[in-house]
């Protein structure tokens, strides 16, 4: 429990440190001027879309979709999941809470920068054959890479840890999911 609060203080810290520097006036995106044009092109200066929908595989996560708002250079995002266990009546569902924050580098096709940092609380649910529920709570701690194929669709991978809340162990873990902007 301590390295979970640890890990989730540190991620806090460098994601406010990151985010001060971003919203420095000084060092702003939108305030390099290039004569007329501005350092983006006219179609995602003008509205850059706040829903994005994904489906992806994970672990743990599963075979999971999602609905994320956009702010900025942060995403908050909602997943559900659930994972087929052919020929049993055993099912395992995944529920999880996300949030998301572009740091670094720059992409052509959108303005939210492509590398970013995802933390997050996520309840795995399975029920077993005696048909009894169990709660698994795990924290969420990954880096990733948006990859925009166009201006609304994209390819996402992460990588990172899993941090279990009742201390039973750390766990390496990865997704890999398409998007949509809408």
């Amino acid at each position: 429990m301590k390295n979970t609060i640890t890990l989730f203080l540190a991620l806090f810290v460098i994601v406010n440190l990151s985010y001060s520097k971003v919203n420095d006036s000084s060092n702003s995106i939108t305030d390099i001027d290039l004569g007329d044009e501005k350092a983006y092109p006219k179609n995602l200066q003008s509205g850059q879309k706040k829903i994005n929908l994904s489906n992806g595989f994970g672990f743990p996560e599963l075979f999971y979709s999602s609905i994320r708002y956009q702010t900025e250079q942060f995403q908050i995002g909602l997943y559900t999941g659930t994972l087929p266990v052919p020929d049993t009546d055993e099912s395992i569902r995944t529920f999880s809470g996300i949030i998301n924050y572009h740091f670094g580098g720059y992409s052509k096709l959108a303005y939210r920068r492509p590398w970013f940092l995802k933390s997050g609380l996520l309840c795995l649910r399975v029920r077993d054959f005696d048909y009894e529920v169990n709660y698994a709570f795990v924290v969420i701690a990954r880096i990733g890479r948006d990859f925009n194929i166009t201006n609304m669709f994209g390819i996402s991978i992460d990588f990172g840890a899993l941090i279990t809340l009742d201390g039973s162990g750390t766990f390496s873990s990865l997704s890999l999911d398409f998007f949509i902007k809408i």
